[in-house]
């Protein structure tokens, strides 16, 4: 289950009337650093602007459910800059910060099934 070397994953759009300003987009894989640990990068569209992202994820274990399907858990982190995807507004605090900052922790936890080959 767990992946050997590099492998790729498949993205899915749906169609909208509105036109996507794509920037710094790649094709998204996922790299094996070592046994539990990967390297996850794949396009995330935000207000119509696509960006690459890296993950870096944590691999929690793998298990067949009982419906005899393989299943993996993940943990994923990566950061994302909200100016990079267009979000300008910012709300001033009484302290002179902003209400949320450009920086953003993007954090997931992962229950995958693997799906036919």
């Amino acid at each position: 289950m767990r992946p050997a070397g590099t492998s790729t994953c498949a993205t899915t759009t749906s169609s909208t009337s509105r036109t996507t300003r794509r920037s710094r987009s790649s094709r998204p894989s996922i790299e094996a650093i070592d046994e539990d640990s990967l390297k996850i990068i794949g396009n995330l569209t935000i207000k119509d602007t696509t960006n690459e992202v890296e993950l870096l994820a944590e691999v929690g274990g793998t298990e067949v459910d009982p419906w005899g399907n393989d299943r993996v858990g993940l943990e994923a982190v990566g950061k994302i800059s909200r100016s990079d995807f267009g979000i300008k507004f910012q709300m001033a605090l009484g302290s002179g910060n902003v209400a949320v900052a450009d920086k953003v922790t993007l954090n997931l936890d992962v229950s995958a099934v693997k799906g036919a080959a």
